[in-house]
């Protein structure tokens, strides 16, 4: 089922979504941007992060990887703080990583409570 109607968090109309009888999703956000790690020694972790508008801390995040990413990482994403996300590239390996610079898309959900 799709309505729009107003939303009362701000001033503007939104669509929103349900599906079944699941959580209505409110938001819909979704920024693409290039990320350079740094190296990261082995079992280690860095963080870099993407200003999202509109993003809040509960939210999910999905992360869309470059087509090719490098192996050796395991990639997360996160809602940090308002209006940021989080990526986190995490080294699996023995040895140190430097990922190549890349772009890296994340989609972020909001849902009613």
């Amino acid at each position: 089922m799709a309505n729009t109607r107003e939303n009362t968090d701000t001033t503007t109309f939104l669509t929103w979504i349900q599906i079944q009888l699941g959580a209505v999703i409110r938001r819909y956000l979704s920024v693409a941007a290039a990320l350079d790690f740094a190296s990261i020694v082995a079992a280690a972790s860095a963080d870099l992060t993407i200003a999202v508008p509109g993003a809040q801390v509960g939210d999910a995040v999905y992360l869309g990887l470059p087509a090719a990413p490098q192996a050796g990482f395991i990639f997360q994403a996160f809602v940090s703080a308002a209006d940021v996300v989080t990526v986190r590239a995490t080294n699996i390996t023995a040895g140190d990583l430097d990922a190549a610079s890349a772009t890296y898309r994340v989609a972020v959900v909001g849902f009613s409570v």
